[in-house]
């Protein structure tokens, strides 16, 4: 028999992978749109050691991408993003501490801008030149943190038991919306044109806004792809925020594009949601099926927003954790 060697002795030191905490589903919808242009990526189980994660015993990743003048950019993002972060993740050898947290969100920005770079020069390669872009909102769980980074307008929001995490737990800024018993915490941040720091980007760098647009057409100040719009102060640096996780509140994640938070409240999600999962465990065919709950509930949520006359595409990602609602 062979004499271990270095690496398989590292190997051997490394936390084994554990079953994922996470059950995702998602639905999408057409709305009042002629085609879908929105992805929603769903990796409820990563492998990171290869990244020399050696500290990471379990990683998830959910993204939902809202494609706008065609799918490309959303479809680029989908299969490129997640590779684009693994690739720019820092050593998590000092995992937990501030530092590290900073580097991970600082890797974030790294990878939205490569995909950025990347999906443009595809971009001006097409004949015609593509004019296709995208919002993105991404979530990567590592350990019990949960890293959340979005460009544009799609929103997710994390719901939990009322009892509300310390300023420690989400460094602060996040915003809060308390419901009874029930916290949310929103997880990402709007980009839109009118807000005044995004204005003033623009306008410094040429561009206008007008009729709440970005030269009277897009209506997102940050996105990948837009070829158009990016010498004009478009950018591609998201928002980041950073939440620690407890088994003990979390209920659930909700990833979902602007064709859902224009036409319900994040109230009238969370309300729609806890109903519904509450009717899905009273269900034979979906009891103890907590995958299954998500997919079902994404599908009537997505549904009920048509229902409620969404003019968009309705694009749903719902993920359950180990409590019950």
């Amino acid at each position: 028999m062979a004499a271990p060697t270095a690496n398989d002795e590292a190997a051997a030191k490394r936390p084994k992978i554990q079953p994922s905490r996470f059950f995702a589903g998602h639905a999408e919808r057409r709305g009042a749109r002629e085609a879908i242009e929105d992805v929603c990526v769903v990796q409820e189980q990563l492998d990171l050691q290869r990244q020399a994660c050696a500290r990471i015993s379990s990683a998830a990743y959910f993204a939902c991408f809202d494609g706008h003048a065609g799918r490309r950019a959303a479809d680029h993002c989908a299969e490129h993003m997640l590779p684009h972060i693994l690739a720019h993740l820092p050593s998590l050898s000092d995992f937990g501490s501030k530092e590290c947290a900073t580097k991970i969100r600082k890797s974030l920005g790294q990878a939205f801008a490569a995909e950025d770079r990347e999906f443009l020069a595809l971009a001006r390669a097409g004949q015609p030149q593509w004019k296709d872009g995208c919002t993105a909102t991404v979530c990567l769980a590592l350990n019990d943190v949960l890293f959340t980074a979005n460009v544009g307008d799609a929103k997710a929001i994390l719901v939990r038991y009322k009892e509300a995490p310390t300023v420690a737990d989400t460094e602060s800024v996040l915003p809060m919306l308390v419901d009874q018993d029930i916290a949310t915490l929103v997880l990402t941040k709007d980009h839109n044109p009118v807000v005044y720091e995004e204005r003033q980007r623009i306008q410094k760098a040429g561009g206008s806004v007008t009729d709440n647009r970005v030269q009277g057409v897009l209506g997102v100040s940050r996105s990948i792809g837009d070829g158009r719009y990016k010498h004009l102060g478009v950018s591609s640096q998201p928002f980041t925020s950073k939440c620690t996780l407890d088994p003990n509140k979390d209920l659930f994640l909700v990833l979902a594009c602007d064709g859902l938070w224009g036409t319900l409240s994040a109230s009238d999600v969370i309300q729609f949601c806890m109903k519904a999962f509450g009717e899905a465990e009273q269900d034979d065919q979906l009891a103890g099926q907590p995958k299954l709950q998500a997919t079902h509930v994404a599908a009537r949520l997505a549904n009920h927003a048509v229902e409620k006359g969404a003019s968009d595409n309705v694009s749903v990602l719902l993920v359950r954790f180990a409590t019950k609602p």
